[in-house]
């Protein structure tokens, strides 16, 4: 029996959830979250809920109880949560080494639309061009006029990366995005490529709570087609800070040609990444 969620199930799917490794979102946290139940017992759920930066797909997740898999209920759950929304459009994200669920979703027409590397960066004794074309600044150095320009290079790289497969919001301001990236920022470890008074690339770092941890958050340039000119500067960087701290962590996604460009030049495992499928 598949039913809408109710707080009276709260516990039972907290404790269904226990153990599973994905972010499941539900109840008051999602738009719609329905449960399956198996002879009194809440045996699998399913979530649909919204992202207000990257509304256009809803985002949708389930599990059931490995006991009662393949029995048709992971099915049975996203169909009700489709007759619940009007869209057509959803988006899912699971680990590559999640085999079954992966076939689960492509047994449901989803397609996949990108791969997530999360992996902590060492450094390789590879040898490769250390000659950087232009002027490193971080972005503590510079001032007010070149941080706008960031800005704006940011959100058009962040913009064109995400078109195809959930496009950022279309009303959200400059100043909101501003205030989003630079929240957080580590400004001293940020770096800019500049030439002929203009920012070629850069790299956006964010500290964490470990200051023997640092997270590089975006990598980008001004021209895809140059991406091979950008790589000393973007290794030069990450080295600077694999010397600096203990982990060094990115986010690089496949359809990011700068953040893939660069995670590429570290090893890493290709069979581990976080995937999106979308229908």
């Amino acid at each position: 029996m598949i039913i809408d969620y109710d707080e009276q199930y709260a516990q039972d799917v907290s404790r269904l959830l226990k153990d599973n490794t994905a972010r499941l979102v539900w109840g008051n946290n999602a738009e719609k979250t329905v449960v399956a139940i198996t002879s009194g017992k809440v045996v699998g759920v399913a979530s649909l809920y919204t992202n207000e930066i990257h509304p256009n797909r809803d985002y949708i997740g389930v599990y059931v109880d490995t006991v009662y898999r393949r029995q048709g209920l992971g099915t049975d759950l996203v169909n009700e949560l489709k007759e619940k929304t009007d869209t057509s459009d959803f988006q899912a994200a699971i680990s590559s080494k999640n085999k079954e669920g992966t076939l689960f979703l492509k047994s449901l027409e989803f397609k996949l639309a990108r791969k997530c590397y999360t992996p902590d960066l060492k450094k390789v004794s590879a040898t490769r061009s250390t000659v950087v074309k232009g002027v490193v600044r971080s972005v503590e150095q510079v001032d007010e006029t070149v941080k706008v320009q960031l800005v704006s290079l940011q959100l058009e790289n962040y913009k064109l990366t995400h078109k195809a497969i959930n496009p950022l919001n279309e009303t959200i301001s400059v100043i909101s995005w501003r205030n989003l990236i630079f929240e957080e920022l580590d400004q001293r470890q940020s770096m800019l490529l500049i030439a002929n008074n203009r920012i070629e690339a850069y790299i956006l770092c964010y500290g964490i709570e470990d200051n023997d941890e640092i997270e590089i958050g975006y990598i980008g340039g001004r021209e895809s087609e140059a991406i091979k000119s950008y790589l000393p500067f973007y290794t030069k960087v990450i080295d600077g800070l694999i010397s600096q701290y203990n982990t060094v962590s990115i986010e690089a996604d496949t359809v990011d040609p700068f953040a893939y460009a660069a995670v590429n030049c570290y090893e890493y495992d290709p069979g581990e990444s976080l995937d999106t499928y979308v229908t």
